[in-house]
């Protein structure tokens, strides 16, 4: 005889937060003959202006809300369209205008949101309902109690949860734990892992616009010549700092959101965790921002102290798996949460897919658990222990250039191209080139904290437009658009790669650069011939005091494209200058290393 009080479902999501309602709507879109539930503690109404952290997304986030989702209208019409990453470097106690710009120069062709979460919360809920989804609201997961097997189709795990004072249980074949930092299925089954990354934070929202022109007096024409249009305050504004950054984000609802995000141990949460306190952590740290919040109430109030984590598993060929904040959380900086939402989201549903047409393979699960758990740690390696290079200027464009080259050319380009959904979407062929991008990231993420240990507080260069149109970084970018197939993406992701290699030594010539005789040795930590290119003194030696076209022909691209992006690299020292630097920072020049007399281990 059934039991009355439990009922049976396909799919069960436990949690109804972003990351529950968007895979539960895409479940409907694309497998509409699944039976799927969402329970969810939090009741309607929701509040239009949500407190909730993730109002910024960016490429791959906004690629899954606005194309797969179909919601890219709805999004245009009730929420904003973001103009990307906007990065302010330099004297954080000096005027704004005397600080370096670093952003897009135009709205991106290839689009991102700033998200009211309230307001889209309540439209996917109204959304999911309308798609079939029996949505729970009210109901508090008591207790998981999982198949013992992966074997028997017909085997099920089992869901006791509470609603209006009453228990009941749900089975299901599949359970997606979307519980956000709770983790049901971490804790159950100790899948939570630290993350080297050390950081903190507090955020808060204000019924106003903070608008990024109003910090700059309208007599300085020229700054404000840089955005003719007013697009700038659309860009998700960050304010960056020796050991921290503030984020700006104007929301469609009239509020601002702003946090204050710092590396724990160089800047503990007890500094600014409370209101009051944060108020006067930002007078001290950005008082450019703590003047236009003087006369402005906070509408609400949150900080989280350690708040990286990891996972060592995220999806099982039990039918379970682990999406959104329930799976890992990296770091705010690049907006990064709506992408491992969309990812893990959509490994679930192909999963799910191929377990209902009789082709879960576990070899596979693993292989995608693998890609998803080190994809995280490469993104990791942007943030550990590289909080102090935003008080770097030269140093904090050249990253912010090397993370948005990964990221487009690699993690973006897998996902836009869907490869997850293919039978070799995670073989070894991938995990090849995804090894290879891992490596050489950790040598660069390493040069850059090196180079950020010497590097000048200041900058004179007034703005760095990145990425530059036209260029390879824009052209990449641009590229995440196009429709190719997995033996094209394969072949440019490789080619990305030799880019890479050929950009990190771009890098690695500015550090050398401002090292100079006296610091240049301090680069034999990051052990360049490893992992570099040849480097052709000779073209310095011949090229410094040629004509600005002499110059350029010598160069190669990436070298053209980093000398538009953050200017000329000149070197004055006693000839030959740039052989004695790389003596001393012990890189085999380029004609040694061809005939042998040098060797790249």
């Amino acid at each position: 005889m059934p039991d009355p009080e439990c009922s049976e479902y396909d799919v069960a999501v436990c949690g109804g937060g972003m990351a529950g309602l968007t895979l539960a709507l895409q479940l409907s879109l694309q497998q509409p003959a699944r039976s799927v539930i969402v329970l969810e503690r939090q009741t309607r109404p929701l509040p239009e202006a949500c407190h909730k952290v993730g109002e910024s997304t960016v490429e791959i986030g906004a690629h899954y809300l606005g194309e797969l989702l179909g919601l890219d209208d709805y999004l245009r019409a009730q929420h904003l369209v973001k103009n990307g990453l906007r990065y302010f470097v330099g004297d954080a106690r000096g005027p704004v205008h005397a600080r370096t710009e670093i952003g897009p120069p135009e709205l991106p062709k290839i689009p991102a949101y700033q998200l009211d979460r309230g307001r889209f919360e309540q439209h996917l809920r109204e959304r999911v309902e309308a798609g079939g989804v029996a949505l729970r609201e009210g109901a508090v997961v008591r207790e998981v109690r999982l198949a013992e097997t992966d074997n028997d189709p017909s085997a099920r795990h089992e869901i006791e949860y509470e609603r209006d004072g009453a228990r009941a249980r749900v089975r299901c074949r599949w359970l997606i734990d979307a519980s956000g930092r709770r983790g049901l299925l971490h804790r159950k089954l100790g899948l939570r892992r630290p993350s080297p990354h050390a950081a903190s934070a507090a955020w808060f929202r204000v019924r106003a616009r903070v608008d990024i022109k109003d910090f700059v007096a309208e007599e300085h024409e020229e700054w404000h010549a840089r955005d003719r249009e007013h697009i700038r305050y659309l860009s998700t504004v960050h304010m960056l700092g020796a050991g921290y950054w503030v984020w700006i984000i104007p929301l469609a609802s009239g509020y601002t959101s702003l946090g204050i995000v710092t590396d724990e141990r160089a800047l503990p949460l007890r500094e600014y965790s409370r209101p009051a306190a944060a108020r006067a952590w930002l007078a001290e740290h950005e008082p450019r921002v703590a003047e236009q919040l003087a006369s402005r109430e906070f509408e609400d109030f949150h900080a989280l102290r350690d708040y990286s984590y990891l996972s060592s598993q995220v999806f099982s060929a039990r039918r379970w798996a682990c999406v959104g904040e329930a799976a890992l959380f990296v770091d705010p900086f690049y907006s990064p949460g709506a992408d491992f939402l969309a990812m893990s989201n959509c490994y679930a549903a192909q999963l799910i897919a191929e377990d209902f047409a009789g082709a879960l393979d576990r070899g596979r699960v693993e292989a995608m658990n693998r890609f998803f758990v080190e994809s995280a740690h490469t993104f990791v390696l942007i943030y550990a222990d590289k909080y102090r290079l935003f008080g770097r200027p030269r140093v904090a464009a050249a990253k912010i250039y090397w993370d948005n080259l990964v990221y487009w050319g690699f993690i973006a380009q897998h996902f836009f191209q869907g490869l997850y959904t293919r039978a070799d979407g995670f073989d070894a062929e991938i995990h090849e080139i995804a090894d290879s991008f891992r490596a050489l990231h950790r040598h660069v993420q390493g040069l850059l904290e090196l180079w950020a240990s010497y590097s000048a507080a200041t900058w004179e260069r007034p703005a760095v437009v990145l990425p530059q149109i036209p260029s390879y970084l824009a052209s990449l970018h641009r590229d995440l658009g196009e429709h190719k197939d997995r033996a094209r993406t394969l072949a440019d992701m490789r080619g990305v790669l030799r880019e890479a290699r050929e950009v990190g030594r771009e890098i690695f010539l500015r550090a050398l650069h401002e090292a100079g005789p006296e610091r240049a040795a301090l680069l034999r930590a990051v052990e360049y011939d490893r992992w570099g290119p040849p480097i052709d003194h000779e073209r310095f030696d011949a090229a410094r005091c040629a004509s600005r076209r002499a110059r350029l022909k010598t160069l190669p691209p990436s070298g053209r494209e980093f000398e538009r992006c953050f200017g000329r690299v000149r070197f004055e020292l006693a000839a030959p200058p740039m052989t004695r630097l790389l003596e001393l920072a012990g890189v085999v020049a380029a004609g040694a290393r061809a005939s042998g007399r040098g060797d790249a281990a």
